[in-house]
């Protein structure tokens, strides 16, 4: 989790120093309203909490990754753009208790490592409800596409009673269990964000995402920190 605070405070404190040294925070005003034809990259730091669709193995379901987007002005109400998402995490598992029998002997089963990752890119686009103002609301949107995968590794241990002969070990680990899918995906949702200077902004951004994968309906909600550039 420190390496994941250590990016938000360098996103968000040392970043912006660093700009500021290189001399595009001098002499400027910070209101540049939006323009047709302005060029915006930003991107950041996303936590997500899978709602629906994680599985019965997974209890604990945040997952921490990124975005990086790039986004051309049509006005100063709409942007729209290209972006990627990568998402990790390792969730916690729940025990499944007294099976299934493993070699005629009932054993628990645990789950060792719950491992869940995702690639999207999406089309996105964005509106925004005041763009002549450094301090602005927009409605962010998107459509793409979506590859998961989740992989858990068992423990497989003797239960109460089990006979040592028939289960030698102390544990057994099986191999992994992958599942992947792919499938199209959506988001919606609402962001704020401050113009630093005319170039440089920062800003957070909640999104809710639906998407297909594998033939499971899934749903989670992320929240990004991000910084940018504008043109």
């Amino acid at each position: 989790m420190y390496k994941y605070l250590g990016i938000i405070i360098f996103c968000f404190f040392f970043a912006p120093i660093g700009f500021a040294e290189a001399g595009l925070f001098e002499n400027e005003s910070s209101v540049k309203p939006i323009m047709r034809g302005d060029i915006l990259l930003d991107g950041g730091f996303s936590a997500s909490y899978i709602t629906e669709g994680a599985g019965d193995t997974a209890s604990k379901k945040q997952v921490y990754g990124g975005a990086l987007r790039v986004f051309y002005a049509l006005n100063s109400r709409f942007y729209i753009g290209l972006e990627g998402v990568f998402d990790r995490g390792e969730m916690a598992g729940s025990p499944v208790p007294y099976g299934p029998e493993y070699e005629g002997t009932m054993a628990d089963i645990g789950i060792e490592e719950n491992v869940y990752s995702v690639r999207a890119g999406y089309l996105a686009s964005r509106f925004n409800l005041n763009p002549a103002s450094d301090k602005r609301l927009y409605f962010p949107f998107g459509i793409g596409y979506i590859y998961r995968k989740q992989t858990t590794t068992y423990k497989v241990e003797p239960s109460p009673g089990a006979a040592p002969p028939q289960l030698p070990w102390l544990y057994y680990t099986f191999d992994k269990s992958e599942k992947t899918g792919d499938g199209l995906a959506a988001y919606g949702g609402l962001g704020f964000e401050y113009d630093f200077s005319k170039h440089i902004l920062g800003g957070v951004e909640a999104r809710y995402f639906l998407f297909k994968s594998g033939g499971t309906l899934m749903q989670s909600a992320s929240l990004l920190l991000k910084v940018g550039f504008r043109s």
